[in-house]
């Protein structure tokens, strides 16, 4: 019975740490998603891609962030976007922003219209990662 006992409470903590695992993994991996989308959008408007008819000279592509998804998106702004065109990337629970931000990239130069920041934190071990996007374009976190 006492061995039945350990056993039981061995795998129990196993689990707990288990998952802990998982979502700092899951976190970490949420986080570079972000990264990578903010850098595909900036790579689209320097290379001056459009994917609708009629486009000519290049169209500005961004990311909006909210607190349950985060989208690549094709237009000068997000309310003004070519929403068939939306690429929409939900978020998994315990991850969550602190604001939203609406992120778009100059055709050509890269550039944004002003420094913006992502806050991105995990509700489980209360951890935090701030992505940034300065003024030239630069992406870093």
């Amino acid at each position: 019975m006492i061995v039945c006992s350990c056993v039981a409470f061995l795998y129990a903590l196993a689990s707990v740490v288990d998952i802990s695992v998982y979502t700092k993994r899951t976190f970490a991996e949420v986080t570079k998603d972000v990264y990578t989308t903010l850098v595909r959008a900036r790579s689209l408007s320097m290379n001056a891609i459009c994917r609708g008819s009629g486009c000519v000279g290049g169209s500005k592509h961004g990311v909006f962030v909210s607190q349950s998804a985060y989208t690549l998106f094709e237009g000068d702004t997000y309310a003004n976007r070519v929403s068939k065109f939306d690429e929409v990337f939900l978020l998994p629970n315990g991850v969550a922003v602190l604001s939203t931000q609406e992120i778009v990239f100059d055709v050509l130069s890269g550039e944004v219209s002003g420094a913006v920041s992502i806050t991105l934190s995990s509700a489980v071990d209360a951890k935090s990662t701030t992505i940034t996007v300065s003024p030239e374009g630069v992406i870093d976190y």
